[in-house]
């Protein structure tokens, strides 16, 4: 299910239009800087999001909803930012979990991508805060097909 989104209120989010360097490192263990929790809500979210889309538009997925958890306007878990009042479809009501038909398969993919965002690389500048069917913000960064739009803050 797609995110539905009302415009956030803060007028001082900066804005910028190029994409975001990607600087991609693998953490040890000992400065792994998240959660198994975190890991597990993620990569339910990318499954709920886009579990049976391209590689592409999953991380996309995992990179917008991380960037709200660093962004000042959302909250600061990855839980929180996924169980906001209606946001990510229906998780802010039943809690964040994979649906029913991910299969084992769909699964360690959609792990595979939120463990590559967690561990830092990016794939969209840190003020795509948005994913929908719709455009919205300031303008639209990537858009695939009539079911995808990832847009900016602003």
């Amino acid at each position: 299910e797609p995110v539905t989104t009302e415009k956030p209120t803060e007028e001082t989010q900066p804005v910028t239009t190029e994409p975001v360097t990607e600087n991609v490192t693998e953490p040890s263990e000992e400065t792994k800087n998240y959660t198994d929790d975190d890991l597990f809500y993620l990569a339910a979210a990318v499954c709920r999001e886009a579990g049976g889309e391209s590689e592409e538009i999953q991380l996309l997925v995992a990179n917008v909803i991380i960037n709200r958890v660093n962004s000042s306007i959302y909250p600061d878990t990855i839980y929180e930012v996924l169980t906001e009042y209606k946001q990510y479809g229906t998780m802010w009501k039943y809690g964040v979990s994979f649906p029913d038909w991910a299969d084992d398969k769909v699964k360690e993919q959609c792990y595979s991508v939120a463990k590559r965002i967690l561990e830092g690389e990016s794939f969209c500048p840190e003020n795509v805060l948005f994913q929908a069917e719709f455009k919205q913000g300031s303008g639209v960064y990537k858009q695939f097909g009539d079911d995808y739009y990832f847009c900016y803050y602003g």
